[in-house]
């Protein structure tokens, strides 16, 4: 599907979609073992867990390695790009990129309006880096550190567009093993604040969140960052994932955390959002536990409304949101779902008795 994120289709039928209306379907990537990030603790700043995927060679480019093929095609590698929807949400979009030496750098000149990945962007997705703004990058990888040199016309960012820009080039950057954390300079010069929002450290994804928000029932320094994974839907109707950074009262044992998870994923995004979510609030948790590199999620029978799917050999959207945002969270690998505490759940006559692991990319194209 040319500049589109990979959708479930507009035709698809699920049994609650009247129960849901406005609400679409979840992109898709065939589920694969992959270890999600070590997720981090807490304190008192926007402490969130890194799931900073290293970049893989596609299968376009493995094939041509086999084959010791040497035509003109060029290899090419997935990276998560981070834009900008329609409503300003920052949101990851999996996208293959020419393998060249420098990615890192060529990441960031592929989020450049204007710049040579323009034509891939989805629709209604828009490049992050105002046009013209070129840029070095500098790895420094003892210190884990990514240092970004960009020219004077970086500054021509949007007013309240700054801190969305911050976390798109954070997020690009922090996805290669070798980087944690980012600082920036315009022309040489050390950036100290973008707009109104000062920066007074290298950024890490700890301190700046995605798309952050504040339940109402938090307190500033008293709070938890969790992850959750919403929808958003496109002029023309096709549906893709946001990651939203929300931060909850504070919790410390890892499997309330978990709870929390779900719950707040039940409780589905702010009634001021442009968002919409996978689950009904009537859906109820009935247990999580955390077991070895699992997360085991036991929920009452209104769960059983979100399996339906026409195509048995993807993975079911709303599950894709649950395993998505409790992989991120708690740093397991896979989920197993129960329902009133049994495995024998079918999706299209499959069974759901195996943990669900977490699909490699988000958003692809």
């Amino acid at each position: 599907m040319k500049r589109r994120v990979r959708v479930w289709g507009r035709g698809t039928v699920v049994i609650v979609l009247a129960a849901l209306a406005g609400c679409g379907f979840l992109s898709k990537e065939e589920p694969v073992d992959l270890t999600p990030p070590n997720a981090v603790e807490w304190a008192d700043e926007v402490k969130v867990d890194n799931p900073a995927a290293q970049p893989e060679a596609s299968k376009d480019e493995e094939d041509s390695e086999k084959s010791g093929e040497t035509s003109s095609a060029v290899a090419t590698t997935t990276l998560t790009l981070y834009f900008l929807d329609k409503n300003g949400y920052v949101v990851p979009v999996a996208m293959k990129v020419p393998k060249v030496e420098g990615i890192a750098q060529q990441a960031l000149q592929f989020m450049t309006k204007g710049g040579p990945g323009e034509e891939l962007v989805p629709e209604g997705f828009s490049a992050v880096l105002p046009p013209n703004t070129e840029m070095t990058v500098n790895i420094k990888p003892e210190e884990k550190l990514a240092r970004v040199d960009f020219s004077k016309e970086f500054t021509n960012i949007p007013a309240g567009q700054e801190k969305k820009v911050l976390e798109a080039i954070t997020y690009t950057l922090t996805q290669f093993p070798n980087v944690e954390q980012v600082e920036i300079t315009v022309n040489g010069y050390p950036l100290t604040e973008l707009g109104d929002y000062p920066v007074t450290q290298p950024l890490k994804r700890e301190t700046l969140g995605l798309n952050l928000e504040l339940s109402d029932e938090a307190k500033p320094g008293q709070t938890t960052a969790v992850t959750l994974y919403f929808q958003g839907i496109n002029q023309v109707g096709d549906s893709y994932l946001v990651p939203v950074t929300r931060l909850i009262p504070r919790v410390t044992d890892p499997e309330e955390k978990a709870l929390r998870t779900l719950q707040e994923l039940i409780r589905g995004p702010r009634e001021d959002s442009k968002l919409t979510s996978s689950f009904m609030q009537t859906m109820k948790v009935l247990d999580v536990q955390l077991q070895e590199n699992k997360v085991v999620a036991n929920l009452d029978e209104h769960f059983l409304s979100y399996l339906s799917l026409s195509e048995p050999t993807e993975m079911n959207p709303s599950l894709e949101a649950l395993v998505l945002s409790l992989t991120e969270n708690t740093g397991a690998q896979a989920v197993q779902v129960l329902v009133n505490g049994e495995t024998a759940v079918t999706v299209n006559g499959q069974p759901l008795n195996q943990p669900l692991t977490r699909p490699a990319w988000v958003n692809p194209l």
